[in-house]
């Protein structure tokens, strides 16, 4: 199933206007692909007979299931990152991962799981959890991106603990491919 989803991902690129010809996007691999030996070329044979420079790809894995092989994890994430793309921890902060994966996986960033970037605006208990995990990640030299950012309160007290980026309703909805190369077109 992930292939056929990286599959039409990388399709849908190919056909994009040459004004989106820098446009990033992200792919999300489970944690038994990270793990399987052969994900890495299959990734990277994809996106070349796509006509995709792996620059313009960055891999998310989601912190929901285990990862048993973290060996081979670190080395798939390895090879994807030496042949150009980002790599990221997905929903950081709800899963199996906690901060070993951090020490253990060569990550170019974390996305904050969208109940922390609600706890922006929440009780001071919960801001100082969330300012701790941007805090470790820049200490990391980690970039953080937050997802779920709904209103400008939660966007503009994240970025004031060092948070450059999100993604949410604030920005746009879910948009069908036709209307996302529109949205992206126009900003």
């Amino acid at each position: 199933l992930s292939r056929a989803v990286w599959a039409r991902a990388l399709e849908a690129m190919a056909g994009w206007p040459d004004a989106l010809s820098a446009a990033r996007v992200a792919l999300n691999i489970t944690a038994a692909d990270v793990a399987a030996p052969e994900m890495a070329a299959e990734l990277i044979a994809m996106a070349a007979a796509a006509g995709i420079a792996c620059s313009r790809l960055t891999v998310e894995v989601t912190e929901a299931a285990l990862i048993e092989r973290i060996d081979m994890a670190a080395a798939s994430l390895g090879t994807l990152r030496a042949a150009g793309m980002c790599a990221a921890l997905d929903d950081f902060g709800t899963g199996y991962s906690g901060l070993s994966w951090l020490k253990q996986l060569p990550v170019d960033y974390i996305k904050i799981d969208s109940g922390f970037s609600r706890d922006a605006a929440g009780a001071a208990r919960d801001q100082a959890v969330l300012r701790g995990v941007i805090d470790i990640a820049h200490a990391l030299d980690l970039s953080v991106l937050a997802e779920g950012v709904e209103t400008i309160e939660q966007r503009d007290r994240l970025k004031a603990m060092g948070c450059r980026w999100y993604q949410g309703y604030l920005r746009a909805p879910a948009l069908a491919t036709r209307d996302f190369v529109d949205f992206a077109a126009a900003n």
